[in-house]
């Protein structure tokens, strides 16, 4: 139990603004003409603007993608293989960044959200009262989680100082070097810190 638990965020690529407000009219190849996607990104020359075919239409501007497609398929690439990557859509970041194309525009940027873990309540109102050893005593930390035997408050040394619980991490430190763990890697694992779920996921332990 680190409180709260341990949650991992995954990783993720999203787009920052779906309702797209920046779409080009027209579609049209890459600039450098040298893949094969028609798209409606606001990334084009425009002196395209000026360059008119004998029928006076643009040569690279099309007000769809079939057209655009269509004239890819003329100059060489094969129809069938022309992918729209529309900068109003969530696969305009997935398209690009598959294929590695150097769009400056999916519209709002294709933003990663990295993976990180993280502490769902760090405020912690469920720390024990004690420190102890983990209850299979077969790891070098303390920790004031509440898992472990409840008989644990029965049992006291000669002293009548309960045996594996204590009030601070120092006693509890000294207890288990005194059990044959090496006294300086002794860790504290406290439930209400947000290193708690990285020490016991680093360590691959069962909290």
């Amino acid at each position: 139990q680190c409180q709260g638990g341990c949650t991992t965020i995954a990783t993720t690529t999203t787009l920052n603004d779906p309702e797209c407000e920046m779409a080009a009219s027209y579609y049209h190849p890459p600039p450098s003409m040298d893949a094969p996607y028609c798209t409606n990104s606001v990334d084009y020359p425009q002196s395209w603007h000026n360059l008119l075919d004998k029928n006076g239409n643009k040569m690279f501007l099309f007000t769809s993608i079939d057209d655009c497609c269509d004239y890819l398929g003329k100059s060489g690439v094969p129809r069938d293989s022309c992918v729209e990557v529309d900068v109003c859509s969530s696969d305009c970041c997935s398209y690009t960044k598959e294929n590695n194309l150097p769009f400056a525009q999916c519209q709002g940027g294709c933003t990663t959200i990295a993976t990180t873990t993280t502490l769902n309540d760090p405020e912690c109102e469920m720390a024990a009262s004690y420190y102890h050893p983990p209850p299979s005593m077969d790891a070098p930390y303390c920790t004031n989680s509440v898992d472990y035997p409840q008989s644990w408050h029965n049992l006291l040394d000669k002293n009548g100082n309960k045996m594996f619980l204590f009030t601070s991490i120092d006693d509890c430190c000294d207890y288990l070097g005194k059990s044959g763990v090496p006294r300086d890697s002794c860790v504290e694992v406290d439930v209400c810190s947000s290193d708690c779920c990285s020490y016991t996921k680093e360590n691959n332990l069962p909290f």
